[in-house]
């Protein structure tokens, strides 16, 4: 039978142990030549172009980070290829300049494209992953995009990265989706495949109707249940309707703080 002092003393020791040691320099360069190898074969195909950079994303460190961040503007550099980069920096938190180069990337022109939606989609859910605090200003010009699907991303970023800055850009958009703008209809299917995707928006209430095919499909639809979760996630509250919500905004702003 283990002494409670001999326990106690294990204990102790389990606490006190040091986190493991990252990837060192060796082990980056190491990743780093791997993936030049690998990236740079001339019969590599996209797809094992992208696997290289997902293996590369294993390895955490600023050279890695270094090699990684480019490939999201690269001008030869397709979609899938910066989407890849994009969705493995979520793993960089530990890396200070990585916000800073998803942001640059976001506002980059080769990425303006409407081809590249995707690519800035996915940038806003690392940022988001990443809660990203520093990247706010990005995320709430993002919630009043024009483009739903970016607009829903960005509404999700917004949720987790919980800027009280965010708060009046939600409340404008829910504003807007709630009048003639939020019945525009949306074509197409969504163009990253939804994390949510079997737990689908609820479709708001006030008589619209909605059909299963894309083009019945509405802003409202895409976006709304997304603006109201981050309104409550930023601050713990939960109102009906922008109304409400401007209202309570309105009193409440002077002193909010986000609560924990």
């Amino acid at each position: 039978m283990i002494g409670a002092g001999v326990l106690l003393g294990v204990l102790l020791g389990a606490i006190q142990d040091p986190a493991p040691p990252g990837p060192t320099d060796g082990d980056a360069e190491a990743a780093v030549e791997a993936f030049k190898t690998a990236f740079s074969r001339p019969e590599a195909t996209e797809d094992n172009r992208v696997l290289a950079i997902r293996t590369l994303g294993q390895t955490v460190h600023p050279l890695t980070f270094a090699v990684l961040a480019p490939l999201m503007t690269e001008r030869s550099a397709s979609a899938p290829i910066r989407i890849a980069a994009a969705l493995v920096l979520a793993d960089f938190g530990a890396v200070e300049e990585a916000p800073a180069a998803l942001v640059k990337a976001y506002r980059d022109p080769t990425n303006a494209n409407p081809a590249m939606r995707a690519v800035r989609i996915r940038i806003l859910q690392t940022l988001g992953a990443l809660e990203a605090l520093s990247a706010a200003g990005v995320i709430n010009a993002a919630i009043l995009d024009r483009d739903p699907w970016v607009a829903r991303a960005a509404a999700r970023a917004a949720g987790k990265i919980r800027h009280v800055s965010s708060v009046d850009p939600l409340i404008r958009r829910l504003s807007l989706l709630e009048s003639k703008e939020g019945n525009r209809p949306v074509a197409g299917e969504d163009p990253v495949p939804d994390p949510t995707k079997g737990k689908s928006d609820p479709r708001p209430k006030g008589g619209d109707k909605y059909g299963d095919e894309a083009e019945q499909r509405t802003e409202r639809h895409v976006v709304q249940a997304s603006v109201q979760d981050a309104l409550v996630s930023i601050t713990r509250q939960r109102h009906t309707c922008a109304k409400n919500w401007a209202e309570w905004w309105a009193q409440a702003r002077r002193d909010f703080k986000v609560p924990k």
